[in-house]
């Protein structure tokens, strides 16, 4: 599952962004992988909403009937979002460097 390898590598990453006082959010609608996530011991929080009320709250959709949205946020210690992905397939869709440009791991080109 592509959701788990994001996860899992989010993990990894988090050393990074905590010494820039950032934390990682997943959201996702809950579901079949909740027992695999929370095994995984992840080292930030993960929001499997099955009711799908703060789900949507935080602007997530349901496309057709299998593919649900789930999102990554990158929250610094203001509690303001540096990096938000929304995305039918986490994975794909974390796009690394522009994650580093957002929590200044790393400067933007020019």
């Amino acid at each position: 599952m592509s959701c788990l390898r994001h996860a899992a590598r989010l993990g990894r990453e988090i050393a990074a962004l905590r010494t820039l006082r950032t934390t990682a959010l997943v959201v996702g609608s809950g579901g079949v992988g909740k027992g695999i996530i929370r095994s995984m011991a992840l080292p930030y929080p993960v929001l499997l909403d099955r009711d799908r009320v703060t789900y949507q709250a935080y602007g997530l959709t349901r496309a057709l009937l299998l593919l649900q949205e789930s999102a990554t946020f990158l929250i610094d210690r203001a509690g303001i979002v540096r990096h938000a992905t929304r995305a039918l397939s986490p994975a794909g869709s974390m796009q690394w460097a522009a994650l580093m440009v957002d929590v200044g791991i790393v400067a933007a080109e020019s």
